[in-house]
C-alpha cells in the first residue's frame, strides 16, 4: 500500500480543521428563538406625493402584511393646520379592526395592547356569529365593551357617509381653512403580538380651501301670522323652507335664528341653533328677542360636510340678475287674548246679504234691523256693545284679518240673510260676501292657536259660499259631505232643528212671522252633512213635511254640530238665527257661551 505523501497529510488536515469550525460555528447557541418581526403598511392607492387634492375629501385604500404572523388592526392619522401662521397639529390615533362583521367596520377606543384580543374575540366567535342583539346594537350606532374594550361601528344603519365601510380603505375629511392645507397621512399595521409597523406608510399632499355652501329660502309666510311661545296640537310652529347649494358636498346641515341683530344688541349673542340636515324649521314666539313684537328676520344658513359655513347670506343666481337672500322678513302677531290680563271679547261678524233701500221689517231685513236682532240677543245675556262684543260689517269693511281676529277670544260668523234671486249672501252676479280660500285660511289659523267660533247662516255650505277646502272643512267645521234635502235644496221643507237629547240644547224653530210668505212657511237651501272627525251632532233637520218617496227624508239628518276640542271649540250650524224664535237662540247661544267657558 502506497504510503501519502507529506503534502497530502497538510491538506487532510487543514480541510479537517475547517470542517470543525464550520460545524462548531452552526451549533454555537443553538435552541435561541429568533425575534419577532414588525407588521409592514403600504397605501394602495397612493397618489403622488404633494399632490393637491380637488376638496377636501379624500378616498385612500391600504394593505398591511405580517412575515411571522397576521395583521389585527390599523390606526392612522394627520397632521393639519389651521392657518399658514399657524403650526401644524395631529388628530389623535384611530384604530381600526382588521376585521369585517357582518359588513360593519369597527373602531377600537384604544390601541395596540388591546387590538389583538378585540380580534381573537371577532375571530373565534361560533359559526352562529356575533350575538343578535349586540349586532343590532352595532348598527343602531352604540358602543360596547368587546373583552373590555369600547367599540363601536364606523358604518352603523343611518350613517349615509361613513369614514370606513371595510377595514381596507376610508373616505376622509381633512381640514381645510385656508387657502391651502398642506397634510401627511399616516397609517401603520398592528399584528397579532401587538407589534406596530414602525416605519408607517406616509402620504404628503394638500387640499383646497372648502368653499362654503350658498343658502336659498324656498317658501315663508307671505302675510301676518299667528304666533304662540308655545306649541300645541295644532299650531306647531311658523313654518319655513330652505336649501343649500354645494356641488362639492355630499350633505349639508343648517342653522337658523330671528332677529339676530336684536339677539346681539340687547344679550351679546346670538342663539343660532344647532345644525341640523332638516330643510324645514318651525319657528315660535320663544324664538324672537321680544315675544310680542311684529316685524321680523328670519336668517338660515348651510354648512357643508368641509365644515365650511355660508357667512356670506347671499348669493347670484347664475344667469339671472337677482339676488337671493338667506334671510327674509315677516310679520307676527301674539294674540291678545292669550296675554295675561285680557277680558273676554267677541268679534261679530255680519257677513249676511243687505236689502237695503228694499228692506221689509221682519222679513227683508236691512243690516240695522238684522244687527239689532243680535244686540238684543247679546244683551239678554249681559254683554255690551263696545265693551264685550262688536260688530262687523264684511260688506263695508272686507273680511277681518289676523290682526283683527288676534284681539277676540270669540268670533260669532252670521250669514242668516241671502237675496232671494239665488240666495247668496252676495248681490246677485256677486261673490264679494263669499268666503274665500285666504278667509277660510285665516280662520283656520286663528281656531289653531285657541280661538273660539261659532258660525250659522242661511244656505252656508254651497261651494260658491264657503268653498270645500278640506282644512276648513274637516278639520274646523268637522264635516264632510254635504246633502240637500228631498227634491233638491229649493224645496221650502226646513222648519227648525231638534236638538241632540241630553245635550241641554233648546230645539229650534222657525219664528213663522220673520219668514217671507214666498217660503209657504219653510226654508229652502237648508244643507245637511256628514261629520267629519271628531265633530258630535248638535242639531237634526227637522222637516214641514215628509218628502215623496223618491227622494230621501230629511229628518235627522245633521244641521248642527259641536266640536269642544284642546285647542280650539267650533259651533257649526247650518241654518240661520235671525228666523228662528229669538227666546231659544238666545238660550242656544247662552248654551254655546257655558261650554266654551267651562274648563276641559
Amino acid at each position: 500500500m502506497k504510503s501519502l505523501s507529506r503534502a497530502s497529510l497538510y491538506i487532510s488536515f487543514l480541510l479537517i480543521l475547517i470542517v470543525c469550525a464550520v460545524t462548531f460555528w452552526a451549533c454555537e447557541g443553538a435552541g435561541a428563538l429568533y425575534p419577532k418581526l414588525p407588521p409592514d403598511t403600504r397605501l394602495s392607492n397612493i397618489p403622488p406625493d404633494s399632490i393637491l387634492a380637488a376638496s377636501p375629501r379624500l378616498a385612500l385604500s391600504w394593505i398591511g402584511d405580517d412575515a411571522d404572523g397576521y395583521v389585527v388592526a390599523y390606526k392612522y392619522r394627520w397632521s393639519f393646520r389651521l392657518t399658514a401662521a399657524d403650526t401644524f397639529q395631529e388628530r389623535r390615533w384611530t384604530t381600526l379592526l382588521n376585521f369585517p362583521v357582518t359588513g360593519l367596520a369597527l373602531i377600537i377606543l384604544g390601541d395596540e395592547t388591546v387590538a389583538p384580543k378585540v380580534y381573537k374575540y371577532f375571530s373565534t366567535l361560533p359559526r352562529e356569529g356575533l350575538d343578535p342583539a349586540k349586532l343590532a346594537a352595532f348598527f343602531a350606532g352604540d358602543t360596547l365593551l368587546i373583552e373590555g374594550v369600547p367599540v363601536y361601528a364606523s358604518n352603523p344603519d343611518g350613517q349615509r357617509y361613513p369614514v370606513h365601510s371595510n377595514p381596507s380603505s376610508g373616505t376622509f375629511i381633512f381640514d381645510s381653512p385656508d387657502f391651502i392645507n398642506p397634510h401627511i397621512f399616516e397609517i401603520a399595521a398592528i399584528d397579532n403580538d401587538g407589534l406596530v409597523d414602525p416605519t408607517p406608510a406616509t402620504l404628503f399632499f394638500s387640499t383646497p380651501q372648502a368653499s362654503p355652501p350658498s343658502t336659498e329660502i324656498v317658501s315663508s309666510p307671505v302675510d301676518s301670522v299667528f304666533a304662540l311661545d308655545y306649541t300645541t296640537d295644532t299650531f306647531r310652529g311658523i313654518p319655513f323652507e330652505f336649501r343649500g347649494i354645494d356641488k362639492n358636498s355630499r350633505t349639508l346641515e343648517y342653522q337658523w335664528v330671528i332677529d339676530k341683530e336684536i339677539w346681539l344688541a340687547t344679550t351679546g349673542r346670538i342663539p343660532w341653533t344647532e345644525f341640523s340636515s332638516s330643510t324645514h324649521a318651525l319657528v315660535t314666539a320663544a324664538d324672537f328677542p321680544d315675544r310680542f313684537a311684529i316685524h321680523h328676520t328670519f336668517y338660515v344658513r348651510a354648512k357643508n360636510e368641509f365644515g365650511a359655513i355660508d357667512t356670506l347670506g347671499w348669493f347670484l343666481r347664475t344667469g339671472q340678475t337677482d339676488t337671493v337672500f338667506a334671510r327674509v322678513g315677516f310679520n307676527s302677531i301674539y294674540p291678545l287674548f292669550k296675554r295675561s290680563g285680557y277680558a273676554p271679547r267677541t268679534l261679530l261678524i255680519n257677513n249676511s246679504y243687505d236689502f237695503d233701500t228694499l228692506a221689509v221689517d221682519p222679513q227683508r231685513p236691512n243690516y240695522a234691523m238684522l244687527e239689532q236682532y243680535y244686540r238684543d240677543i247679546y244683551g239678554a245675556l249681559g254683554k255690551t256693545e263696545g265693551v264685550d262684543y262688536d260688530i262687523w260689517r264684511v260688506k263695508e269693511k272686507k273680511f277681518p284679518g289676523p290682526g283683527t281676529l288676534s284681539r277676540y277670544s270669540k268670533v260669532h260668523f252670521f250669514g242668516d240673510v241671502v237675496n232671494y234671486d239665488n240666495f247668496k249672501w252676495s248681490k246677485t252676479a256677486g261673490t264679494e260676501l263669499s268666503l274665500s280660500v285666504g278667509s277660510e285660511g285665516i280662520v283656520t289659523a286663528y281656531c289653531n292657536i285657541g280661538g273660539k267660533l261659532i258660525m250659522n247662516g242661511w244656505d252656508m255650505t254651497r261651494a260658491d259660499q264657503i268653498p270645500q277646502v278640506p282644512d276648513f272643512w274637516h278639520n274646523i267645521l268637522h264635516i264632510s259631505l254635504q246633502f240637500s234635502v228631498g227634491g233638491g235644496p229649493d224645496v221650502t221643507e226646513y222648519i227648525g232643528a231638534t236638538a241632540e237629547a241630553g245635550t241641554g240644547y233648546p230645539d229650534m224653530m222657525i219664528d213663522q212671522s220673520r219668514l217671507d210668505t214666498v217660503f209657504h212657511g219653510g226654508l229652502n237651501y237648508s244643507w245637511t252633512y256628514q261629520l267629519s272627525g271628531f265633530g258630535e251632532i248638535l242639531y237634526r233637520y227637522n222637516a214641514k213635511t215628509l218628502p215623496s218617496p223618491f227622494f230621501p227624508p230629511p229628518n235627522g239628518l245633521p244641521v248642527g254640530v259641536r266640536y269642544l276640542g284642546i285647542t280650539y271649540d267650533v259651533f257649526f250650524l247650518s241654518f240661520p238665527l235671525y228666523y228662528s224664535d229669538k227666546t231659544a237662540a238666545t238660550e242656544l247661544l247662552r248654551k254655546i257661551n257655558l261650554d266654551f267657558d267651562t274648563p276641559r
